[in-house]
């Protein structure tokens, strides 16, 4: 029971749980690009700012999305993760998903009946620049933070 006059820390909007659609890139049989979609729930996003400075001279800052993907909250309807080089060489990429540098987040749902292409989906739109695995003390990877522009 909260006591009156309590005042609570103000949530961080940045922080709050959000779905993202995934696209893994991948090729099809004539070589050309394929995107395959995966929803993911229960990540993390926050927005980071990037500031460089060059002979203490501060140059533009660039902002990124960081996503937090924790294996034991998260979760992708029907489909489980593998790692990047066993995704590439599976033949039913539609069962899996991963996470590899180039492939696209859309924060937020994306419909399967949409026939929209990126640039017209009215949703914030990032390409995956790094992946970074968090593991256990044992190497069991646990939890993946995707930094995306």
């Amino acid at each position: 029971m909260i006591e009156k006059g309590y005042k609570m820390r103000p949530i961080r909007k940045e922080l709050l749980v959000n779905t993202i659609t995934l696209y893994n890139i991948t090729k099809d049989e004539d070589g050309n690009d394929l995107y395959l979609d995966s929803v993911i729930k229960r990540c993390i996003c926050y927005n980071h700012k990037n500031t460089y400075s060059v002979a203490n001279y501060t140059a533009d800052k660039q902002y990124s999305l960081r996503i937090l993907i924790d294996r034991r909250n998260t979760y992708c309807e029907d489909k489980k993760y593998l790692e990047p080089n066993i995704w590439q060489k599976t033949e039913n990429k539609n069962n899996f998903f991963t996470f590899q540098v180039g492939d696209v987040i859309i924060k937020g749902v994306v419909s399967e009946e949409s026939e929209e292409s990126f640039d017209e989906i009215d949703l914030e739109k990032f390409v995956i620049k790094e992946v970074n695995p968090i593991q256990d003390k044992d190497g069991t990877i646990h939890s993946w933070e995707l930094i995306c522009v």
